[in-house]
């Protein structure tokens, strides 16, 4: 017979994955989207994003667009 500890445990490591697993799988799709002409942008405030289907223009709160 299992313990509660040793079942809630368990049941952890199957719901959450291994942080370097994570990293790895993040790091996969960055370098994918990068790779397909996706640019990434880190600390920026969007105030308008323009499109027509797809994406056209993205508005930052600092005035400058991409």
């Amino acid at each position: 017979m299992l313990s509660v500890g040793f079942w809630s445990v368990q049941q952890q490591t199957r719901v959450l994955p291994v942080p370097w697993l994570l990293d790895t799988i993040v790091n996969k799709l960055v370098e994918e989207a990068v790779r397909t002409g996706v640019t990434i942008c880190h600390n920026k405030n969007v105030i308008e994003i323009s499109h027509e289907g797809a994406v056209r223009h993205i508005l930052f709160n600092n005035g400058d667009g991409k």
